[in-house]
Order: C-alpha cells, then structure tokens, then sequence
C-alpha cells in the first residue's frame, strides 16, 4: 500500500490529476467475480488512505484485459474503463494470428466496445506492419504506448514518433507498476514528442470523460526498399 500511495504522490506532483486503475486480468485464469471483488477492496483501501495523504485525484476503476480469442463472447461492460465504452487490451508479444485477433476486435467494435491497444511497442508483429496497424485504427481501434518506451532507447523513440505522423498512436499512459522499476515519468516521455503533446492529453481526457475520439483518419504507410514509408 505504502509503494501504491508513494506512486500516487508522484504522478500527483508532476501535474497528472486524473487516473485510471488497470490491474491485469486473464480469463483463463482467474473468474471475472474473484478479480471485481479483490480489485474493489483494494481501490477502497488506496482511496481512503490517499485522501488520509490527502492526495488529490480524479480516479476510475478499468482493467487491463489480457486477449482471448474468447474475448468477445464475455459480458466486458464491468472491465470496461469506468462509465465508458473503452477496454484496454493486452497481447502476448509473441502472439500473431492476425485474423483471429481481426475477428475479436470486430466483434468488439459491433457491440460498442471500443478495443485500446496497450503498449503497442511490445507487439514486433504489428511494430513491424504499421499497414496492418492502420487499417485496425481505420476501423476504430485506439492505440496507446508507454512513457517509459518514449524515454528507452532512439530507436523505439524514433519508431513512435513515426506512428504518431501517421496518425496510429492516440494515447501515452503511465503504465506504472513500481517506484522504481516503472516509475509514473507521464510528463519526462509527452515532452519528448512536444509537438503531439496537447493531442495527446486531449485524447487522454476523451477517453476518461467516455467521449467519442475523433481521430484524424490514419495514413496507411506502404512498404519501398524494405523501409515502411
């Protein structure tokens, strides 16, 4: 708890107002009740000692939804970022079949759910077929990426910044999991990338206000030489 309170303070300090809570739920692993019951009790706990801290905060409750080729069969309304429309999902790095996950997020996208791509560098399939990426956000797909990937290394930076011209990056996240292996350092990354800073944080909010983001439509990039361009 005291680690919890510790990032909060962080993030707090450096302007950030608003979050959203996404613990990490798998279908095959655990039951949708067992994961609503404990997620509850521990935001009650975090938000009673936060204001103890008095540390002030907007808060709302999601998750982060790890794929299934199942996901669309389950009621995911409850995972859902709180009074919103839009689920965070997560892949496995090595997963790649392509048109499983195509029929998943089209059956999302019919039933209103908005499907928001987390950390999308993780993922060397689509990192390496931006064309794929952008007929998945032509269709409604959101993406987001991490703070810290903006700050890790030239070429993941370079890579991002080069989505974000083609109109297939909407959303940076904090993605925070400790004070010290994956500190909340929002600001320390959208200052990288000033020029899509104000985009981006009115993204941000959209998305927490449950609003519809209109999105510019993507480029597609096409492949030449063995570069994507």
């Amino acid at each position: 708890m005291e680690q919890a309170l510790q990032l909060l303070e962080m993030q707090v300090r450096h302007g950030v107002n608003k979050i959203v809570f996404t613990p990490h739920f798998h279908f095959e692993e655990q039951t949708p009740e067992h994961f609503f019951e404990q997620r509850e009790l521990a935001y009650q706990k975090l938000m009673l000692s936060s204001k103890k801290r008095e540390i002030q905060f907007e808060a709302k409750l999601g998750a982060e939804v790890y794929f299934s080729i199942r996901l669309s069969k389950y009621d995911l309304s409850k995972f859902c970022i709180e009074k919103t429309n839009y689920l965070l999902i997560e892949f496995s790095p090595m997963y790649h079949y392509v048109a499983l996950i195509e029929k998943v997020m089209f059956d999302l996208l019919s039933s209103g759910i908005v499907p928001i791509i987390a950390h999308i560098e993780r993922y060397p399939f689509l990192m390496e077929n931006p064309a794929l990426l952008s007929e998945w956000v032509s269709q409604g797909v959101i993406v987001q990426v991490n703070a810290n990937s903006l700050k890790r290394t030239k070429k993941t930076r370079k890579k991002i910044v080069k989505l974000l011209e083609w109109g297939l990056v909407h959303v940076v996240a904090s993605d925070t999991h400790s004070v010290d292996l994956r500190p909340p350092n929002i600001w320390t990354g959208l200052e990288s990338i000033e020029k899509y800073q104000n985009q981006l944080i009115e993204h941000a909010e959209k998305i927490f206000q449950g609003e519809n983001l209109q999105k510019a439509s993507p480029y597609m990039p096409h492949k030449r030489f063995g570069m994507w361009m």
